[in-house]
């Protein structure tokens, strides 16, 4: 495989499609096992979908319900300390030892279906964003695996990356969903454009590329 450069600065990622069953867990968790295994690059995988089968994926069933609340994101985006919910070299193997040194996680939980737009949309912004730019210092790489469903969680995840990845299908359901995530870029940067522009040296992610999946 081509060695990648090291990035500049660190690169924050978001799997992005509003419709299930297109890739987004499978080509989040394994760009980002990816990264950090053959590549030794520091990784941070956030898990912005309630359902959790990135923190599945990563900790197994056993592990992932043993989580206390505080090791979840929810509590990180709720204000609690965000080292708290840090799993480290979060992936181990049969024999329970550390397989991939530099994928962390965060996780996530049922409690992320229940975060409200309306009323807390700029503070999950501020607070992911605080979150990514805080950890900058140690990871390279942030990948956000985001849910289907426009979630709260997952707007915020997206103000807060630098570039989006977008999962489909090659036929018309995925087509339609591509609209649909450009109608809703587009809304999202007009409804934090106001605190957004107050950020330094923020700009609001591009588009990067579609991935197409059989």
């Amino acid at each position: 495989m081509t060695e990648i450069p090291a990035p500049m600065k660190s690169r924050a990622i978001s799997f992005v499609n509003f419709k299930g069953g297109v890739g987004k867990t499978t080509l989040a968790v394994n760009v980002a096992a990816s990264l950090a295994l053959e590549f030794q690059r520091s990784v941070l995988l956030i898990d912005c979908d309630p359902q959790a089968n990135a923190s599945l994926w990563c900790l197994g069933d056993r592990r992932l319900k043993g989580l206390a609340q505080s090791e979840r994101l929810s509590a990180a985006l709720n204000g609690a300390p965000f080292d708290d919910a840090i799993m480290k070299s979060v992936v181990r193997d049969e024999r329970n030892e550390v397989a991939i040194k530099t994928l962390d996680l965060i996780a996530a939980d049922d409690a992320l279906d229940h975060l409200d737009w309306k009323t807390r949309g700029r503070e999950l912004c501020l607070r992911m964003f605080e979150i990514r730019r805080a950890l900058s210092a140690t990871y390279e790489y942030f990948i956000f695996d985001c849910n289907p469903t426009d979630l709260p969680v997952s707007r915020a995840a997206i103000f807060a990356s630098d570039e989006i990845i977008a999962p489909c299908n090659p036929e018309e359901f995925s087509r339609t969903a591509l609209n649909r995530l450009n109608a809703k870029l587009s809304e999202l940067k007009r409804e934090t454009s106001s605190f957004a522009q107050k950020l330094s040296g923020y700009t609001f992610p591009v588009v990067r590329g579609v991935v197409l999946n059989d």
